[in-house]
């Protein structure tokens, strides 16, 4: 007999006419919005006691949520590290993602994310809109970033990062010698035959990206870059839009084929785009203080960088 744990909560007056199925993701962000339509349709949702079997159905704001969940569904108890701790105190959180681990659950995934991590070891995280999250990387980009712990510190932090009072440097190693520094500004907008990239397009938004060298290789160039806006795969694609594309990325720059990517990780040592949010600078949400924030590069990449040192000199 299967064994269930009910949860309970409530929807917001300003989800006023929004369909169910994306007002219970906003509120229950630890599933992705597959599993809830999965929920509402399996008879798993009560909106006010009353069961709901249609994920379109519109809601007025203020009901009442249940969810029935099996307890081998119930994600948030079970503990999973992706993620080292760089500083907490009572208003946010600066941590280092590690690679291969998606930030929040998507359309076809939803386990094993850092916000399944995040909700476990901070339950009251639960409360919060994608549990604090300020700001996203890539499944494969490593680096820093910044979570809120309570609501005050992440609209204040949304807010600062629109505004681009939140500095982000990240080092990529890049494929091609790149001659100069530069910046690329080119708009970026979803592609319409592939919703899970991105493109550059007149009708797109401003988006901007500064790179400087730190040093050449034969063919590879080791860069520091920075961003002034911060747009979905923008520094990937950016950086491909220039013929210059992330080293082992396989969406926007090499042909993604099986012989590649072996190659890389033989010759390279690494599985993944060579991308890392190296540095992150911001003015504290509360106590207004000056906060800056460093890592050193993960291991795969310091290997890199030997690799291309040693072939360099051949």
């Amino acid at each position: 007999m299967k064994k269930y744990k009910f949860f309970i909560k409530k929807t917001c007056i300003s989800q006023n006419g929004k369909r169910l199925d994306k007002s219970i993701a906003e509120i229950f962000p630890e599933y992705s919005r597959n599993k809830i339509k999965k929920f509402i349709i399996n008879n798993q949702v009560k909106v006010n006691d009353i069961c709901i079997i249609n994920p379109k159905k519109n809601i007025k704001g203020g009901e009442c949520i249940k969810i029935k969940i099996s307890k081998k569904n119930n994600l948030i108890s079970k503990k999973r590290k992706t993620y080292k701790l760089i500083y907490e105190d009572d208003d946010i959180l600066v941590i280092n993602k590690y690679k291969d681990v998606i930030v929040h659950p998507g359309c076809d995934k939803h386990e094993n994310t850092l916000l399944h991590d995040i909700l476990f070891n901070y339950p009251d995280s639960k409360n919060l809109y994608r549990a604090g999250i300020v700001h996203r990387l890539d499944k494969d980009t490593t680096g820093l970033m910044l979570i809120a712990r309570n609501s005050f510190s992440q609209k204040k932090l949304i807010k600062l990062l629109k505004l681009r009072l939140i500095n982000r440097e990240y080092r990529a190693v890049l494929l091609g010698k790149i001659i100069c520094d530069g910046t690329v500004s080119a708009p970026i907008i979803r592609n319409s035959k592939n919703r899970t990239r991105m493109k550059v397009h007149i009708s797109g938004k401003e988006s901007i990206t500064h790179y400087k060298i730190i040093k050449n290789f034969n063919d590879f160039s080791y860069v520091k870059i920075n961003l002034e806006s911060g747009r979905t795969h923008q520094i990937r694609l950016h950086m491909s839009y220039i013929n210059h594309p992330v080293l082992g990325d396989f969406v926007y720059g090499n042909k993604k084929n099986k012989y590649i990517k072996t190659l890389y990780k033989s010759i390279f040592n690494i599985s993944r785009h060579a991308l890392h949010a190296r540095k992150i600078k911001f003015i504290h949400p509360i106590n207004n203080c000056l906060m800056v924030h460093k890592i050193d590069l993960p291991d795969d990449m310091k290997i890199l960088l030997k690799n291309l040192k040693y072939l360099n000199k051949i």
